[in-house]
């Protein structure tokens, strides 16, 4: 798998991370397949989700501290298989400055990856939390 996983997520639990390499991140995935020509050279913090029930899952990704330039990409991807830019099914690209925000359809017990993404080489602090609705 070229993300490995740095924890897990619970609905409604905010869990906060860097996605340095210093806090478990690693560093495989420039590229995905939903957000083409992008530049995704930082870092990816990633962290696994099973959805306890069936609607609609939204994941919010909030910055902590925002350097001029700097800025984070959240990137879900489906986890029944091995995490890989190509299996991406949604991406948060183009929030406010210092959010971004994806949702996505999930059954009871599905697997997802939630990846946090350094655009441009970026690493921050940051919260992250999801939603079943």
């Amino acid at each position: 798998a070229l993300c490995s996983s740095v924890g897990s997520l619970s609905a409604g639990v905010s869990e906060s991370g860097n996605n340095s390499a210093l806090f478990g991140a690693t560093d495989a995935i420039d590229a995905w397949a939903c957000a083409p020509g992008l530049d995704e050279s930082g870092p990816e913090a990633t962290y696994t989700f099973v959805a306890g029930t069936a609607g609609t899952a939204t994941a919010d990704l909030t910055f902590l501290s925002v350097p001029i330039g700097s800025d984070l990409d959240l990137f879900v991807v489906d986890g029944s298989g091995v995490c890989n830019p190509s299996g991406c099914v949604q991406a948060g690209t183009w929030g406010i400055p210092g959010v971004e925000t994806v949702s996505w359809p999930v059954t009871a017990g599905s697997a997802w990856y939630l990846v946090v993404e350094g655009y441009q080489g970026a690493s921050l602090w940051f919260d992250l939390q999801v939603n079943v609705q």
